[in-house]
C-alpha cells in the first residue's frame, strides 16, 4: 500500500537525527516521518518541514539557507520542539536558562490571560466541589478516625509560587510517628502507611482537603507538585533549573505526576522537572483537561485492575489501551447512573 512520508530536513548532525528518531519511536508517526540532513543544493520544496537547533553552531552557508527559508515562509521548527511534541517533556541536557528567557519573552497573551483566569475561576470551582463532595469527605474523615490514634488532617509546610511557604492539608494516611527520625522520601509499599491510608492513597481521597488550598489561592488544580522545603533546597542544589518549578502555582495533580509518576529520589525529581518545564512552557486549558482526565484514568486503572500507571507503561500503544478502557468504564458508570435516575423518576409517576 502507498504510504506518504513527511520529509523533515535537519540543519544539524546525525546525532540530531538519532535524537528525533528516538522521540517518535513507539508512535504511529514513526511509520510516516523521515528525517535526513539538508543537502547543500536543496531548494525550498525539497522537504516538507525544516528543523534546526538554536544552540548549534551553523556555517555561514547554513545561516544563509535558514534566512532564505524564513523569507519564503517555509515551515521551520526547532528540533527540540519536534521532540517535545512526542515526548511531552523538555530535554534538560539541551535546555539552558537562556532558552527559558526566550520562552518567557515569546509567551503568548493567551497563556498570560489563562493564568489570570485560573486565579478567579478555580476557587469558585473548588468551593462548589467541596460542597458536592462533603459527604465523601465526612465519610473519609470517619474512616481515618476509627483507623487509629492521631489527627484526622495531616498538615505540612510546602513551597508554592515564588518559593513562598504555605500549609498543605491532606487526610492522614500514615502513622502519627511516621517522621520522628526527620523528613523522608515516600516509598512504594511504605510501612508507615496505615491500611485505611493505603485505600485513601489508591483512590487519592487523601488529597480532597487540598480543595481548601485551591480556595485560598495556595495551589491550582494542575501544576507542578509542591515540594517540602527540606527536599526543595536539596534538589535545587543538585538539579539545574529546578527552581523554575516555582514560577507558577503548584497543583493537586500535574503533567509530571501523570507522565513521570512520583519522584522518590533526586534522579526521579530530575525526570519530573523535564515534564514540569514542558507544562510551564505550553500550559493551556487543553493541557489541564488532558491532565485531569489522565489522573482519573490512573486512579481507575490502579484501583480496579491494579495495573501499572501511565508513567510506567512501556509503549504509547499500551497507554492508549488503558485510556480507552478507563474512558469506556466512566461512560458506562454515567449511563448506569442516568438510567437509574430515569427509572426512579418513572416509578414515581
Amino acid at each position: 500500500a502507498f504510504k506518504y512520508q513527511i520529509r523533515i530536513g535537519i540543519f544539524g548532525t546525525q546525532k540530531d537525527i538519532q535524537y528525533l528518531a528516538k522521540s517518535v519511536r513507539g508512535y504511529e508517526a514513526e511509520n510516516f516521518v523521515h528525517f535526513s540532513l539538508v543537502e547543500n543544493n536543496f531548494c525550498v520544496n525539497s522537504y516538507d518541514i525544516y528543523a534546526y537547533s538554536e544552540n548549534s553552531q551553523h556555517s555561514d552557508e547554513q545561516d544563509y539557507q535558514l534566512i532564505q527559508l524564513i523569507f519564503h515562509h517555509a515551515p521551520l521548527i526547532d528540533i527540540r520542539d519536534i521532540a517535545e511534541e512526542f515526548d511531552s517533556h523538555v530535554n534538560l541536557e539541551r535546555t539552558h536558562i537562556s532558552d527559558v528567557l526566550t520562552w518567557a519573552r515569546k509567551l503568548p497573551f493567551s497563556v498570560q490571560f489563562y493564568i489570570r483566569t485560573k486565579l478567579i475561576v478555580e476557587p469558585i470551582v473548588a468551593t462548589s466541589l467541596a460542597i458536592l463532595l462533603a459527604p465523601i469527605m465526612l465519610l473519609t474523615a470517619l474512616l481515618v478516625r476509627i483507623s487509629g490514634k492521631g489527627p484526622i488532617l495531616f498538615k505540612q509546610q510546602r513551597l508554592g509560587l515564588s518559593g513562598r511557604e504555605f500549609t498543605i492539608y491532606k487526610f492522614r494516611t500514615m502513622r502519627p510517628d511516621a517522621e520522628l527520625a526527620g523528613a523522608q522520601w515516600a516509598q512504594k509499599q511504605d510501612p508507615r502507611i496505615t491500611r485505611v491510608g493505603a485505600l485513601l492513597r489508591n483512590l487519592h481521597l487523601d488529597e480532597l482537603p487540598q480543595l481548601w488550598n485551591i480556595i485560598v489561592g495556595d495551589i491550582s488544580f494542575v501544576g507542578p507538585r509542591p515540594e517540602r522545603p527540606e527536599f526543595y533546597h536539596q534538589l535545587k542544589s543538585e538539579i539545574p533549573l529546578f527552581y523554575l518549578r516555582t514560577i507558577i502555582r503548584p497543583g493537586v495533580t500535574g503533567w509530571a505526576q501523570v507522565f513521570a509518576g512520583y519522584g522518590r529520589s533526586v534522579e526521579g525529581s530530575k525526570v519530573k522537572l523535564a515534564y514540569d518545564l514542558h507544562y510551564i512552557k505550553c500550559m493551556s486549558f487543553r493541557m489541564d483537561m488532558i491532565c485531569l482526565i489522565l489522573t482519573f484514568v490512573h486512579i481507575i486503572n490502579k484501583f480496579f485492575w491494579g495495573e501499572m500507571a501511565l508513567h510506567e507503561v512501556p509503549t504509547p500503544a499500551k497507554a492508549q489501551k488503558l485510556i480507552f478502557r478507563s474512558t469506556l468504564f466512566i461512560f458506562v458508570l454515567i449511563a448506569v447512573f442516568t438510567l437509574s435516575l430515569s427509572a426512579i423518576a418513572f416509578a414515581k409517576h
